[in-house]
């Protein structure tokens, strides 16, 4: 596995492909294979020759759509007016452009798209790209895990908690659905939870999709105008700001 890219969970990534050139199909198919197995991952792709079947289909169930922009269709429908239909009502999947040439970039940051790849597609180039994607849809996977309460085993969403705390042997999960409590070590929880949490102290451990002010020594987060404030320490300080930056950065 590549040491650049963490796996994200157990999970299988769905591709959706719109290529009308046969060959170039074909080369896109050989890359993706290629990719996923490098890095260990599960996958299934669809391919598609032209916008009708594409828009047709279920876009909803893909994870990452790989759309050809100069598509020349006989509806005059290219890649980018794809894409466009698409957003209006999905704006969570990722979305790559492979193009003859980069005039059109621009026009495909406007739909959101993630990068565009130009051909003819060189393997080394192609493999950057979808670690980026990787890497978004990574950030935005809402992970499961399981923690064990008074009353046995519990499943949370990670988007469910603000913030987790520890004192003595005993962490508070401290969520949407009010403080859930869990014997064991802080250490623990780190090991499962994803890198949108980081530590502010050696007791607190905080959701950085919450973070709304980072003061000198305390940190705020916010959830339906409801503030929380826990401890920054100095210890910490530097290591929970990069974290808060890289996690900015992939949002």
């Amino acid at each position: 596995m590549s040491q650049i890219f963490d796996k994200i969970i157990d999970m299988r990534i769905n591709v959706g492909i719109l290529e009308n050139e046969v060959n170039e199909a074909k080369t896109t198919a050989l890359m993706i294979d290629k990719f996923f197995q490098s890095i260990d991952c599960e996958y299934t792709f669809s391919s598609f020759n032209n916008s009708k079947d594409f828009l047709g289909s279920n876009i909803d169930k893909y994870d990452i759509l790989i759309l050809d922009i100069l598509l020349d269709e006989g509806d005059g429908l290219n890649g980018i007016q794809v894409a466009q239909e698409i957003r209006a009502k999905n704006n969570k999947v990722a979305i790559l452009f492979v193009t003859k040439t980069s005039q059109f970039a621009l026009d495909g940051y406007k739909v959101d798209a993630i990068d565009y790849i130009l051909k003819p597609l060189v393997y080394e180039d192609f493999y950057l790209k979808l670690i980026k994607t990787m890497n978004y849809i990574r950030s935005n996977v809402d992970k499961e895990i399981v923690i064990k309460t008074s009353e046995g085993l519990l499943k949370l969403n990670e988007s469910d908690i603000f913030y987790i705390e520890v004192m003595k042997h005993y962490l508070t999960f401290h969520t949407k659905m009010g403080d859930i409590v869990s014997r064991g070590a802080i250490k623990d929880v780190e090991e499962i939870l994803s890198k949108k949490f980081a530590k502010t102290s050696k007791s607190f451990i905080a959701n950085l999709n919450y973070v709304s002010l980072v003061k000198k020594d305390e940190v705020d987060l916010t959830f339906n105008a409801k503030t929380f404030t826990i401890p920054l320490t100095k210890l910490f300080k530097d290591s929970f700001i990069f974290s808060l930056q890289e996690y900015a950065g992939k949002n």
